[in-house]
């Protein structure tokens, strides 16, 4: 078991990836230094479950550890992914935000004043008229509370 944790461990160390600034673009180093994802960003997140967070246009949209876009860069702001979901933000007017999964498949539309990371399964959320609640992973509203 020891011998296993320990690849896992080194594979996982052999594909970090660390965020730079160069001439005023992001991109990526591995741990010893080497450019693995040309500075080419506008700006850009740290990796956290795998994927990072990038301003390609204006827009936010998240790379893989081999500079592949798996989500689009359609969003005006997006947070990292906690539980394997994303808060989105767009512009309607005003902002509202929503969740989305890893693959970048809308789990909750935006409709939110506020929405907060998932921990220990539950993220809350704030509506417009400024009651409250927990959502689950699947995007159901499992406690409701006005303040």
């Amino acid at each position: 078991m020891k011998q296993l944790t320990k690849t896992i461990m080194n594979n996982q160390e052999e594909r970090a990836r660390f965020r730079i600034k160069h001439n005023g673009k992001y991109g990526f180093i591995d741990k010893v230094g080497n450019e693995v994802i040309p500075c080419q960003f506008e700006n850009a997140g740290v990796f956290r479950e795998g994927l990072a967070r990038v301003k390609i246009d204006g827009k936010w949209g998240f790379i893989d550890r081999n500079d592949q876009m798996v989500i689009k860069s359609d969003y005006l702001l997006l947070d990292d992914f906690h539980e394997g979901m994303a808060v989105t933000t767009v512009n309607k007017g005003y902002y509202s935000h929503g969740y989305i999964c890893k693959t970048g498949r809308e789990i909750v539309p935006p409709q939110f004043d506020f929405a907060g990371s998932f921990e220990n399964g539950l993220a809350l959320v704030r509506f417009f008229d400024d009651h409250e609640g927990y959502l689950d992973e699947t995007g159901h509203l499992v406690v409701e509370y006005y303040g």
